[in-house]
């Protein structure tokens, strides 16, 4: 099963940030940088979207936009970044289209992009990424991006696979300042050691993996 038909179908493991993000206004997802908490908001609610019909996608689009706003009414320091998806999934101009519909090139609801969130594309593809989907987006000046890294120290697995592949690796520390222009964070979203439901229950956190990644 490939991403777009395992998200689809609603199985993936998310990460606490996936949680988080679906709840916003509950329990952003963290402290950050510039202003603030930095909130990863709804990952692969946007990149996985294909499968869905025309009404079902404007639906989908619809919440984050509206998520955005109240995150940034209600805390004026908080920082929301909405689903680029990663470096192997979706073409920079079709995400940028996706995200534009779902508010993300709108400073009322938007900060800028997130990418790589439990997934495993090494930090460089990514960097190219998210500035090649914040080029097509266009929008206010100063969009930013993060790319979670915790999980890309060794890149991405042969064919796809998502699902505790053997032989990744932890990526960058997680960090604030990250000397790229325009990345604003390097977050660990996915926490290190915590299952997508091969190596152990989805989202509970199994040492063996855990230790495979620290590796």
């Amino acid at each position: 099963m490939g991403e777009e038909e395992q998200g689809c179908a609603g199985l993936a493991c998310p990460a606490p940030g996936r949680t988080e993000a679906r709840a916003p206004s509950r329990r952003p997802a963290g402290h950050g940088g510039r202003g603030g908490l930095i909130v990863v908001l709804e990952p692969d609610s946007i990149a996985q979207s294909a499968c869905l019909s025309a009404g079902e996608r404007a639906d989908r689009f619809a919440s984050p936009a509206r998520a955005g706003r109240v995150l940034k009414d209600a805390e004026p320091g908080a920082r929301v970044y909405f689903d680029a998806g990663h470096s192997g999934r979706n073409a920079p101009a079709e995400q940028a289209g996706r995200l534009r519909r779902a508010g993300a090139a709108s400073a009322a609801s938007s900060d800028g992009v997130f990418s790589n969130v439990s997934d495993f594309r090494a930090t460089a593809d990514e960097v190219a990424h998210v500035r090649a989907v914040l080029d097509a987006l266009g929008g206010p000046p100063g969009l930013g991006a993060v790319i979670d890294t915790s999980r890309d120290g060794n890149g991405a697995p042969a064919g796809g696979e998502w699902c505790d592949p053997a032989g990744r690796r932890l990526g960058r520390a997680p960090a604030l300042g990250t000397g790229e222009p325009g990345i604003d964070a390097h977050p660990w979203v996915k926490l290190p050691g915590e299952s997508d439901g091969c190596t152990g229950a989805p989202g509970t956190f199994t040492p063996s993996y855990a230790y495979e990644l620290a590796r």
